[in-house]
């Protein structure tokens, strides 16, 4: 019930254009939680480490722009959609911020353009479609990336394991030493394991 107030007071917000009422939404507490995913369609999302699970709306509400948010709490996960359907420019963003004590993360995204700043979850998935995913010193164990007609940045990523796969897109790794991994192969001596399939792209190591 407070979810779904909580849900109605932002939409008319937006709608109305209504600043100070977005300003005291304008921050949402995710709460405790070990499994989270989260849906984003488009609309530009940033994540980022936190010391508390939570996010917040940036961006003008004068615009009238509508977004609609449902967040759906069950046990131990929780999922957070976020999906705005104007057809013109949006210029609202989502900046969600994560703390370590989620063990795993999933994230969606359909024509969005995704950041992912700093993080350290111990497993994270990420599914991305007509999107471009930038990830920078994310820290997981466990990375796996599944994109389609998307380029995917990698910016000195701290993980042991990643698996890419990847359609009409190119693998950017940033800041990233070629010799620190092994590729599409078993993995050995300490170095970090990566294994992609990219189909119409390339991988680019940018030193």
């Amino acid at each position: 019930m407070l979810v779904e107030l909580f849900d109605d007071l932002l939409s008319l917000a937006i709608r109305k254009g209504d600043v100070q009422s977005l300003k005291l939404l304008e921050k949402y507490d995710l709460g405790q939680v070990e499994q989270l995913q989260i849906d984003i369609k488009n609309i530009s999302v940033e994540i980022v480490n936190g010391n508390k699970n939570k996010y917040e709306i940036l961006g003008n509400a004068d615009i009238g722009k509508y977004i609609k948010r449902t967040f759906v709490k069950n046990g131990t996960k929780q999922v957070l959609s976020l999906d705005n359907t104007s057809k013109e420019m949006v210029r609202f963003k989502i900046k969600i911020y994560l703390s370590e004590e989620i063990a795993g993360a999933r994230i969606f995204a359909k024509n969005a353009t995704v950041f992912i700043k700093k993080i350290a979850i111990d497993v994270v998935e990420i599914t991305i479609e007509n999107a471009d995913l930038v990830c920078e010193r994310i820290k997981a164990p466990k990375l796996g990336i599944n994109a389609k007609n998307g380029n995917c940045v990698l910016c000195q990523p701290e993980t042991d394991h990643c698996n890419i796969k990847m359609l009409n897109g190119n693998l950017v790794m940033e800041d990233c030493k070629k010799q620190d991994f092994i590729v599409n192969n078993q993995a050995a001596g300490g170095k970090k394991q990566l294994n992609y399939d990219i189909e119409n792209g390339e991988i680019i190591w940018n030193n």
